[in-house]
């Protein structure tokens, strides 16, 4: 993880396209796509930037502001929490 919360620069608008090394399931993973406006979809993007990307992706898809209140909110699973446990200790 990054070592300050402002190191996460991902976009808050538009719609993103994963890289085949970041996302590869599903019957047509290249014609996915991610709206940023959407917070669901937001969230699913961050989470598989977090499980799949490198410190690189995760500085360029993830907006750490938004980041860090939409896990506090969801809270919806362990590696969430993992993670949420990660931010607390090793981003100001």
């Amino acid at each position: 993880m990054p070592s300050d919360r402002g190191e996460l620069r991902g976009g808050l608008r538009g719609v993103v396209a994963l890289p085949a090394r970041l996302f590869w399931s599903g019957p047509n993973p290249r014609a996915v796509r991610w709206d940023l406006a959407d917070s669901d979809r937001r969230r699913d993007l961050y989470e598989i930037a977090l499980v799949e990307g490198t410190l690189e992706d995760i500085r360029e898809l993830v907006n750490g502001a938004k980041f860090v209140r939409l896990w506090d909110r969801e809270r919806r699973n362990s590696l969430t929490s993992g993670w949420m446990v990660r931010l607390r200790t090793g981003i100001r």
